[in-house]
Protein backbone atom coordinates (compact mmCIF):
# COMPACT_ATOMS: atom_id res chain seq x y z
CA UNK A 1 0.00 0.00 0.00
CA UNK A 2 1.80 3.23 -1.10
CA UNK A 3 2.78 6.02 1.59
CA UNK A 4 -0.08 8.76 2.32
CA UNK A 5 1.39 11.79 0.81
CA UNK A 6 2.77 14.61 3.50
CA UNK A 7 2.28 17.44 1.09
CA UNK A 8 -0.37 20.17 1.81
CA UNK A 9 -2.96 21.17 -1.12
CA UNK A 10 -1.80 22.50 -4.34
CA UNK A 11 -1.17 26.62 -4.23
CA UNK A 12 -3.53 28.68 -5.77
CA UNK A 13 -2.18 29.91 -9.55
CA UNK A 14 -1.42 33.58 -8.40
CA UNK A 15 -4.71 35.82 -9.19
CA UNK A 16 -5.29 33.58 -11.99
CA UNK A 17 -8.81 34.95 -12.68
CA UNK A 18 -7.86 38.54 -12.76
CA UNK A 19 -4.33 37.82 -13.95
CA UNK A 20 -4.89 39.35 -16.94
CA UNK A 21 -6.39 42.62 -16.27
CA UNK A 22 -3.25 42.78 -14.19
CA UNK A 23 -1.15 42.26 -16.26
CA UNK A 24 -2.69 45.32 -18.48
CA UNK A 25 -3.05 47.64 -15.44
CA UNK A 26 0.68 47.24 -14.83
CA UNK A 27 1.27 47.83 -18.72
CA UNK A 28 -0.38 50.69 -19.10
CA UNK A 29 1.44 52.35 -15.46
CA UNK A 30 4.61 51.44 -17.30
CA UNK A 31 3.73 53.45 -20.35
CA UNK A 32 1.75 56.23 -18.32
CA UNK A 33 5.39 56.40 -16.73
CA UNK A 34 6.52 58.49 -19.64
CA UNK A 35 4.43 61.77 -18.54
CA UNK A 36 7.22 61.46 -15.16
CA UNK A 37 9.07 64.71 -15.24
CA UNK A 38 12.78 64.30 -16.19
CA UNK A 39 12.31 60.95 -17.87
CA UNK A 40 13.42 60.49 -21.30
CA UNK A 41 9.83 60.34 -23.08
CA UNK A 42 8.87 63.31 -20.83
CA UNK A 43 5.73 65.30 -22.23
CA UNK A 44 3.87 67.54 -20.43
CA UNK A 45 1.01 67.96 -23.00
CA UNK A 46 -1.99 66.15 -21.12
CA UNK A 47 -0.17 65.51 -17.80
CA UNK A 48 -3.04 65.83 -15.40
CA UNK A 49 -5.67 62.98 -17.50
CA UNK A 50 -2.37 61.07 -17.40
CA UNK A 51 -1.60 61.40 -13.72
CA UNK A 52 -5.92 60.59 -13.05
CA UNK A 53 -5.59 57.45 -14.45
CA UNK A 54 -2.29 56.12 -13.40
CA UNK A 55 -3.49 56.72 -9.64
CA UNK A 56 -7.01 55.22 -10.69
CA UNK A 57 -4.77 52.16 -12.54
CA UNK A 58 -3.47 51.90 -9.09
CA UNK A 59 -6.40 51.99 -6.75
CA UNK A 60 -7.69 49.27 -8.83
CA UNK A 61 -4.74 47.24 -8.98
CA UNK A 62 -4.74 47.64 -4.89
CA UNK A 63 -8.69 46.32 -5.26
CA UNK A 64 -7.37 43.31 -7.24
CA UNK A 65 -4.22 41.93 -5.55
CA UNK A 66 -5.39 43.29 -1.42
CA UNK A 67 -9.68 43.47 -1.58
CA UNK A 68 -9.15 41.16 1.53
CA UNK A 69 -7.20 43.31 3.35
CA UNK A 70 -9.27 46.56 2.17
CA UNK A 71 -12.37 44.18 3.66
CA UNK A 72 -10.26 43.55 6.90
CA UNK A 73 -9.86 47.30 7.40
CA UNK A 74 -13.12 47.77 6.67
CA UNK A 75 -14.42 45.42 9.59
CA UNK A 76 -11.52 46.81 11.95
CA UNK A 77 -13.95 50.36 11.36
CA UNK A 78 -17.36 48.39 12.02
CA UNK A 79 -15.98 47.60 15.59
CA UNK A 80 -14.34 51.37 15.96
CA UNK A 81 -10.56 49.28 15.94
CA UNK A 82 -7.46 50.73 14.20
CA UNK A 83 -4.61 48.04 13.03
CA UNK A 84 -1.96 46.64 14.83
CA UNK A 85 0.80 45.36 13.86
CA UNK A 86 1.99 42.28 16.61
CA UNK A 87 5.83 42.26 17.73
CA UNK A 88 7.64 40.08 15.66
CA UNK A 89 7.02 36.66 16.30
CA UNK A 90 3.71 37.32 18.50
CA UNK A 91 0.19 37.63 17.16
CA UNK A 92 -2.29 40.77 17.36
CA UNK A 93 -5.51 41.19 18.81
CA UNK A 94 -7.14 41.92 15.75
CA UNK A 95 -6.16 37.87 14.15
CA UNK A 96 -9.43 36.84 12.99
CA UNK A 97 -11.28 36.17 9.72
CA UNK A 98 -14.44 37.93 11.23
CA UNK A 99 -13.36 41.33 10.43
CA UNK A 100 -12.46 40.36 6.95
CA UNK A 101 -16.16 39.29 6.86
CA UNK A 102 -17.81 41.60 8.42
CA UNK A 103 -15.58 44.32 5.98
CA UNK A 104 -18.51 43.11 3.65
CA UNK A 105 -21.42 44.99 4.94
CA UNK A 106 -22.22 48.75 4.75
CA UNK A 107 -20.79 51.14 6.79
CA UNK A 108 -21.90 53.83 8.55
CA UNK A 109 -20.81 57.62 8.43
CA UNK A 110 -19.01 57.06 11.65
CA UNK A 111 -18.07 53.48 10.59
CA UNK A 112 -17.02 55.24 7.13
CA UNK A 113 -14.70 57.97 9.27
CA UNK A 114 -12.62 55.12 10.63
CA UNK A 115 -12.03 52.89 7.50
CA UNK A 116 -10.55 56.05 6.22
CA UNK A 117 -8.64 56.39 9.12
CA UNK A 118 -7.40 52.94 9.18
CA UNK A 119 -6.11 53.49 5.17
CA UNK A 120 -4.51 56.39 5.93
CA UNK A 121 -2.58 54.53 8.99
CA UNK A 122 -1.84 51.83 7.04
CA UNK A 123 -1.60 54.05 3.23
CA UNK A 124 -1.07 57.58 4.28
CA UNK A 125 2.53 58.03 4.32
CA UNK A 126 3.08 55.84 1.83
CA UNK A 127 0.83 58.11 -0.41
CA UNK A 128 2.76 61.06 0.78
CA UNK A 129 -0.28 62.37 3.10
CA UNK A 130 1.17 64.51 5.62
CA UNK A 131 1.11 63.30 9.09
CA UNK A 132 -0.82 66.01 10.29
CA UNK A 133 -3.68 65.00 8.23
CA UNK A 134 -3.93 61.93 9.22
CA UNK A 135 -3.50 62.92 13.13
CA UNK A 136 -6.16 65.31 12.42
CA UNK A 137 -8.80 62.47 10.90
CA UNK A 138 -7.87 60.62 14.15
CA UNK A 139 -8.58 63.53 16.85
CA UNK A 140 -11.88 63.55 15.55
CA UNK A 141 -12.69 60.50 17.43
CA UNK A 142 -11.79 62.54 20.32
CA UNK A 143 -14.15 65.44 19.59
CA UNK A 144 -10.87 67.88 18.46
CA UNK A 145 -10.72 69.83 14.90
CA UNK A 146 -7.26 70.59 14.16
CA UNK A 147 -6.87 72.87 11.57
CA UNK A 148 -6.25 70.61 8.65
CA UNK A 149 -9.78 70.10 9.05
CA UNK A 150 -11.04 73.02 10.39
CA UNK A 151 -12.48 75.81 7.70
CA UNK A 152 -11.67 78.71 10.31
CA UNK A 153 -13.11 81.82 11.00
CA UNK A 154 -14.56 82.08 7.45
CA UNK A 155 -16.45 79.15 6.71
CA UNK A 156 -18.39 78.77 3.61
CA UNK A 157 -21.86 80.32 4.45
CA UNK A 158 -23.19 77.57 1.91
CA UNK A 159 -20.95 74.56 2.15
CA UNK A 160 -20.48 71.65 -0.29
CA UNK A 161 -23.70 69.85 0.19
CA UNK A 162 -25.61 72.65 -0.61
CA UNK A 163 -23.71 73.25 -3.69
CA UNK A 164 -23.74 69.43 -4.85
CA UNK A 165 -27.70 69.92 -4.71
CA UNK A 166 -27.59 72.58 -7.01
CA UNK A 167 -25.26 71.08 -9.03
CA UNK A 168 -27.07 67.79 -9.72
CA UNK A 169 -30.23 70.00 -9.99
CA UNK A 170 -28.18 72.14 -13.16
CA UNK A 171 -27.33 68.44 -14.11
CA UNK A 172 -31.00 67.28 -14.02
CA UNK A 173 -32.02 69.80 -16.58
CA UNK A 174 -28.81 68.79 -19.00
CA UNK A 175 -30.13 65.34 -18.71
CA UNK A 176 -33.50 66.01 -19.10
CA UNK A 177 -33.32 68.08 -22.39
CA UNK A 178 -31.04 65.75 -24.28
CA UNK A 179 -33.32 63.10 -23.15
CA UNK A 180 -36.51 64.44 -23.79
CA UNK A 181 -36.33 67.28 -26.06
CA UNK A 182 -38.26 69.55 -23.80
CA UNK A 183 -37.50 73.20 -23.48
CA UNK A 184 -34.84 74.10 -20.50
CA UNK A 185 -37.17 76.76 -19.51
CA UNK A 186 -39.77 74.17 -18.80
CA UNK A 187 -37.07 71.66 -16.79
CA UNK A 188 -36.19 74.57 -14.76
CA UNK A 189 -39.92 75.25 -13.72
CA UNK A 190 -40.17 71.64 -12.26
CA UNK A 191 -36.65 72.08 -10.43
CA UNK A 192 -37.62 75.25 -9.28
CA UNK A 193 -40.69 73.22 -7.88
CA UNK A 194 -38.61 70.51 -6.65
CA UNK A 195 -36.66 73.10 -4.42
CA UNK A 196 -39.40 74.91 -3.38
CA UNK A 197 -37.88 77.84 -4.49
CA UNK A 198 -38.27 80.48 -8.06
CA UNK A 199 -36.27 80.34 -11.57
CA UNK A 200 -34.89 83.85 -10.70
CA UNK A 201 -32.82 82.23 -7.32
CA UNK A 202 -31.26 79.76 -9.39
CA UNK A 203 -30.38 82.52 -12.71
CA UNK A 204 -26.34 82.72 -10.66
CA UNK A 205 -26.38 78.70 -9.89
CA UNK A 206 -24.11 77.74 -12.44
CA UNK A 207 -21.83 80.81 -12.58
CA UNK A 208 -21.41 80.41 -9.00
CA UNK A 209 -20.53 76.72 -8.89
CA UNK A 210 -17.92 77.24 -11.41
CA UNK A 211 -16.13 79.81 -9.47
CA UNK A 212 -16.44 77.80 -5.87
CA UNK A 213 -16.27 74.14 -7.12
CA UNK A 214 -14.56 74.68 -10.38
CA UNK A 215 -14.91 75.61 -13.95
CA UNK A 216 -13.57 72.51 -15.61
CA UNK A 217 -15.22 70.07 -12.72
CA UNK A 218 -18.74 71.85 -13.31
CA UNK A 219 -18.42 71.16 -17.50
CA UNK A 220 -17.16 67.89 -16.91
CA UNK A 221 -20.41 66.61 -14.67
CA UNK A 222 -22.72 68.57 -17.60
CA UNK A 223 -20.74 66.86 -19.91
CA UNK A 224 -21.35 63.77 -18.80
CA UNK A 225 -25.14 64.59 -17.59
CA UNK A 226 -25.91 65.37 -21.19
CA UNK A 227 -24.09 62.02 -23.37
CA UNK A 228 -26.26 59.98 -20.19
CA UNK A 229 -29.45 61.62 -21.85
CA UNK A 230 -28.38 60.71 -25.49
CA UNK A 231 -27.49 57.21 -24.04
CA UNK A 232 -30.88 56.76 -22.34
CA UNK A 233 -32.40 57.79 -26.03
CA UNK A 234 -29.91 54.95 -27.75
CA UNK A 235 -30.51 52.60 -25.10
CA UNK A 236 -34.40 52.09 -26.09
CA UNK A 237 -34.98 48.33 -26.44
CA UNK A 238 -36.75 46.27 -23.93
CA UNK A 239 -32.90 43.92 -23.35
CA UNK A 240 -31.68 43.34 -19.95
CA UNK A 241 -28.52 45.34 -20.61
CA UNK A 242 -30.76 48.60 -22.11
CA UNK A 243 -32.60 48.52 -19.03
CA UNK A 244 -29.57 48.46 -16.55
CA UNK A 245 -28.35 51.66 -19.07
CA UNK A 246 -31.71 53.67 -18.41
CA UNK A 247 -31.77 52.84 -14.54
CA UNK A 248 -28.59 54.02 -14.08
CA UNK A 249 -28.30 57.23 -16.16
CA UNK A 250 -32.00 57.98 -13.77
CA UNK A 251 -30.24 57.11 -10.78
CA UNK A 252 -27.57 59.50 -11.51
CA UNK A 253 -29.14 62.53 -13.06
CA UNK A 254 -33.16 61.83 -13.20
CA UNK A 255 -36.04 62.27 -10.89
CA UNK A 256 -34.91 60.54 -8.33
CA UNK A 257 -31.13 62.31 -8.33
CA UNK A 258 -33.17 65.88 -8.52
CA UNK A 259 -35.14 64.71 -5.61
CA UNK A 260 -32.20 63.65 -3.30
CA UNK A 261 -30.79 66.95 -4.42
CA UNK A 262 -34.08 69.15 -3.36
CA UNK A 263 -34.52 67.18 -0.06
CA UNK A 264 -30.72 68.14 0.71
CA UNK A 265 -31.33 71.42 -0.09
CA UNK A 266 -34.51 71.95 2.09
CA UNK A 267 -32.85 70.21 5.39
CA UNK A 268 -30.34 72.83 4.43
CA UNK A 269 -32.67 75.50 4.62
CA UNK A 270 -32.11 76.83 1.56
Amino acid sequence: MPARSTRGPEPLPPFDSNSSLIASLLHKLSDLRKFRAGGPDATAAGKDKAAYEALAAAALLVHLTAKWALDHQRGLATSGLRPTVGQEGGSSSHDSHKHERAGAYELSPVEGRHYLLNLLLTMGTRLGVPEDVIEAVEALDFGQVLPPLDPGPNGDRLGLTTRRARLAAIAYVEYEYEKTGIKKERIWADVAKAFATNRESMKDWRAELRKTIGKDQVNELLRRARLAGKEYCSHNSDSEFDYVVREMHEETYGTRALQQAAEVHRRRGQ
